[in-house]
């Protein structure tokens, strides 16, 4: 594929007419015109656009015998799109800027990686220290609840007890009561049975030794 409408650069263009107009058309004037209509349409974003070929310090020697003699002798460079020269090289630019930039973020989001780092490890020492302790704990724990429930088993037996206790001492009481209530009835009855020394008295000398065992046995009761 090659250009349909070219664009000639001033350098190129002035150099061209020069030697068009100098009335001896050298070699090399054909060759920068073949160059400038068969030069390619460069791809996109590809290398700089070729406008051209200039043969600087270029002399015409019509002595020469052969072209191969006069070709060595010619010295012969690209022209090229400044403007697109221009372009890369500010991209160029960019890129290493960018480059720049990414090195710059990559040094810190290795420090930050570092730094991580350390706060994990510093975690992982912190949570097996956690771990340990709230394994203790959790062992105190139950520590702690077996001692509860023995607890609860032994209030559980002294309530058992107490409740017992107080039904012993409820009919302690009842029992008291109606000794107290006998002792009283006793004391009547030996006041009534006198000593024998009274009217209202059995006299002495009638009782019998059970009758008199008996009244010792009052005697021995109403005395404690």
């Amino acid at each position: 594929m090659t250009n349909k409408t070219i664009t000639l650069s001033r350098e190129l263009a002035e150099q061209i007419l020069k030697e068009l107009t100098s009335g001896a058309v050298s070699i090399g004037t054909g060759a920068k015109l073949r160059a400038a209509l068969a030069d390619p349409v460069p791809p996109v974003g590809g290398e700089p656009e070729v406008l051209g070929y200039l043969d600087h310090a270029s002399t015409y020697y019509p002595g020469l015998e052969s072209v191969e003699q006069y070709g060595q002798g010619r010295n012969m460079r690209e022209l090229v799109d400044r403007a697109h020269v221009t372009r890369l090289q500010a991209e160029v630019f960019e890129l290493r800027t960018a480059l720049q930039v990414a090195n710059k973020n990559t040094k810190q989001v290795m420090a930050q990686r570092d730094t991580i780092s350390v706060q994990l490890f510093k975690a992982n020492d912190d949570a097996l220290e956690y771990m340990t302790k709230m394994k203790r704990a959790q062992a105190e724990v139950e520590e702690w609840k077996l001692r509860c429930q023995y607890n609860a088993d032994t209030a559980h037996d002294l309530q058992s007890e107490l409740t017992k206790a107080r039904e012993v001492e409820h009919d302690l009481r009842d029992r008291k009561n109606s000794i107290v209530a006998l002792r009283r009835e006793l004391s009547k009855a030996r006041e009534w049975l006198g000593d024998g020394k009274n009217a209202d008295g059995l006299a002495r000398e009638h009782w019998t030794p059970e009758y008199a065992a008996l009244i010792d046995r009052i005697d021995t009761t109403l005395s404690k």
